[in-house]
C-alpha cells in the first residue's frame, strides 16, 4: 500500500512489483517463490488497481515466475506491457546497467485514453527490484 500512496500523487499507480536474484548471480533456483495479484480501489477515485507482486528468495529448486499472464490482469494490455518492460530491464542489467527507468506510451483505441507505462529497476547486491507504474495521460 505504501508503494501505491507514493506514486498516486502523480496520477500513476504501481501495477507490478518484483524482487529476485540479479541476472548476474548464479541461478540454480529459489527456496521461496510467490506471485500474487492484489486488487484494490484507490481512495477518492473510481480507479481499481491490479498489482502483481513477485518475490523469489533463498537457494533452492523452484523457478521464479518472472513473467505475467493475461489472467493476472483484467486488462490484457497491462500484461503485455509488463512482460515487454520486464524483458527490457533484464536486457539492460545484462548489459551492465544496474539501475534505470524506461517509459512507453500506449493509446487505447477502445477508450480513447493514453497511458504511460514506466519501469524502474535497481540492483542491490545480488537482488534486483523492479516496479512498473501506469499513468493515465490527460
Amino acid at each position: 500500500m505504501l508503494l501505491l500512496a507514493g506514486v498516486q500523487e502523480s496520477n500513476a499507480w504501481i501495477i507490478y512489483s518484483a524482487k529476485f536474484k540479479s541476472v548476474d548471480a548464479v541461478r540454480d533456483g529459489y527456496a521461496s517463490t510467490s506471485k500474487t495479484t492484489a486488487r484494490m480501489s484507490l481512495a477518492f477515485t473510481s480507479v481499481e488497481v491490479e498489482m502483481v507482486i513477485i518475490t523469489c528468495s533463498g537457494v533452492g529448486r523452484e523457478k521464479c515466475p518472472t513473467s505475467v499472464g493475461p489472467a493476472d490482469y483484467s486488462n490484457h494490455t497491462d500484461a503485455a506491457h509488463v512482460n515487454n518492460l520486464s524483458r527490457y530491464a533484464m536486457e539492460q542489467t545484462q548489459l551492465g546497467k544496474a539501475s534505470g527507468a524506461h517509459s512507453v506510451v500506449y493509446y487505447d483505441e477502445a477508450t480513447g485514453k493514453s497511458y504511460r507505462y514506466t519501469i524502474r529497476w535497481e540492483t542491490e547486491g545480488e537482488q534486483i527490484r523492479t516496479t512498473i507504474d501506469k499513468e493515465e495521460l490527460l
